[in-house]
């Protein structure tokens, strides 16, 4: 059998992140001096901000660790700027949010998804190729089924 070991990496994988969880988990017990079962919930905001900005910085559309490595970076000092230039404490929440929603939108706009562009396939080639809803209804044309006004009124 030529190739990868893919069942025992992943295996591994899982419990070394098993293992890096909870060494995580003793040491915010060990900080707290007590286990709040809630307590976990305010960092799933940010690291769910660092992984989507870090899909689109270094290989747009790949999830990667140094791309995931500089937005977490880059969030962290931002938001420990904000905080220490004495914003109020709604800002690192709303900056992880901005952030969120500016990575979606390179994404998107990209069209680094694994389909593609919303918009055009091939942005930037001379294929003007369009996908969607568009296509149906100008490949309706074509084909002599009637008019857009047609196809929309029944």
């Amino acid at each position: 059998v030529l190739g990868l070991p893919v069942r025992r990496l992943t295996l591994i994988s899982f419990v070394l992140g098993g293992l890096v969880v909870g060494c995580g988990g003793v040491l915010l017990i060990a900080v707290q001096g007590s286990g709040v079962p809630g307590v976990g919930q305010s960092y799933l905001f940010a690291a769910l901000a660092g992984a989507m900005l870090g899909a689109t910085t270094i290989r747009p559309g790949r999830f990667n660790v140094l791309g995931t490595l500089t937005a977490v970076y880059f969030l962290a000092f931002t938001v420990n700027g904000l905080t220490l230039s004495g914003g109020p404490t709604w800002v690192n929440s709303a900056f992880d949010g901005a952030a969120l929603i500016v990575a979606v939108g390179i994404s998107v706009w990209s069209g680094s998804g694994p389909e593609g562009s919303v918009i055009m396939k091939e942005r930037g080639s001379e294929s003007n190729e369009m996908v969607g809803a568009e296509s149906l209804v100008v490949s309706a044309e074509e084909e002599g089924l009637g008019s857009t006004d047609q196809l929309l009124d029944g």
